[in-house]
């Protein structure tokens, strides 16, 4: 009977032991872990290609990008996907849509919803001579 006991213990004190270490872990690791830099590398992308009232996406970073090109030297840069229900966006005939959900943006990225305005939401860029630097995210 005592050698159940005696089991019994070892492991609870095993068991109490791995989980104090499991959670020292997580409180600390954000001490020790990498270093995660907010500057990433510039990407280049030409909007040549691009006609006015057209949408283009690009692939950055796995991430899309969505380009709508308003005029001849005005765009809407954004993320693809909804800032609320994180689906893709997609153009319709006057105004971007997500394809899960009834919420409208006009063509400056500003939510029709009389509810509540959402924001689509952009990095940081410049244009330069009809191509586009993306800077950070």
């Amino acid at each position: 009977m005592t050698d159940k006991k005696l089991v019994l213990r070892v492991l609870l004190k095993l068991f109490s032991m791995t989980a104090v270490l499991w959670l020292a872990y997580v409180l600390l690791v954000g001490f020790f872990g990498q270093e995660i830099s907010n500057k990433t590398a510039t990407t280049k992308i030409s909007l040549q290609a691009l006609k006015t009232g057209d949408v283009d996406y690009f692939e950055i970073n796995n991430r899309k990008l969505l380009v709508l090109k308003r005029n001849d030297k005005d765009y809407l840069v954004a993320w693809s996907d909804d800032p609320v229900y994180g689906c893709q966006i997609e153009l319709k005939d006057d105004y971007l849509k997500p394809v899960c959900v009834d919420i409208k943006y006009d063509f400056f990225g500003k939510g029709l919803n009389k509810e509540r305005t959402v924001q689509l939401k952009s990095p940081d860029y410049y244009i330069d001579q009809g191509s586009i630097l993306i800077i950070g995210e």
